[in-house]
């Protein structure tokens, strides 16, 4: 019995780590979007071009914004995963969470 409280605890603990991993990814990712948006915004003002499908859109604007794309794509799959990490945390019973906190 007490190897399988060891054992759930250290599941946990993974857990725990791999959603404050996460968090830190997601959070990088956002700022990362973020200042790729202030750059094509930057782009699209000096170009006074704004529309994508227009001939002369700029090359980098539209890089920047396949790249902010794929950004939002990741952090959205990144928080799916979050949420099923912590579902999967708070599964545990209550017991277990409380000698969590002990640790």
């Amino acid at each position: 019995m007490k190897c399988d409280q060891v054992l759930r605890r250290f599941k946990v603990n993974d857990a725990m780590c791999k959603v404050a991993e996460l968090e830190r990814t997601i959070c990088e990712l956002d700022r990362a979007g973020s200042a790729l948006e202030t750059q094509i915004e930057n782009e699209e003002s000096q170009t006074r071009v704004r529309d994508p499908a227009d001939f002369a859109y700029s090359t980098f604007a539209k890089a920047a914004r396949a790249r902010r794309d794929r950004l939002r794509a990741t952090v959205h799959r990144l928080k799916a995963e979050l949420e099923g990490i912590d579902g999967a945390i708070q599964s545990q019973s209550p017991s277990n969470r409380r000698a969590l906190v002990r640790v």
